[in-house]
């Protein structure tokens, strides 16, 4: 989860990357943007979700989705979007047909739950 700023400590030598980094000689810290996008799946997916069959119905699209039920009944959708542009989604639930609509912004993850979105 957190290294140093050259990609260590590593008993075999094969630095690598982490969520934050820790620059010792400055004294600072730095978050990475997977840290952020840990965030939108540990804030709001729980111990013991089931993961939910969801999909596209442009495939061509430069989204991708991934939607969990936690245990508590509560449904999170988590979106990315790899495109250079903004867009927006709509999400229906099937068993319910309510519907969602939530505008993702270009290079964001956003998080769509049946209370709120966060972005």
């Amino acid at each position: 989860m957190i290294l140093d700023i050259q990609g260590g400590p590593n008993h075999v030598g094969n630095y690598c990357d982490a969520p934050v980094i820790a620059d010792l000689d400055a004294d600072t810290v730095h978050y990475q943007s997977s840290y952020a996008y840990i965030g939108h799946f540990s804030r709001y997916i729980h111990t013991g979700a089931m993961c939910l069959f969801c999909e596209l119905s442009d495939p061509s699209t430069e989204l991708e989705v991934s939607a969990f039920q936690n245990i508590d009944g509560s449904v999170v959708c988590v979106i990315l979007n790899r495109g250079d542009a903004d867009t927006s989604a709509s999400l229906q639930a099937k068993w319910t047909n309510d519907t969602v609509n939530a505008a993702i912004p270009a290079h964001s993850i956003t998080t769509v739950t049946n209370e709120k979105v966060e972005l």
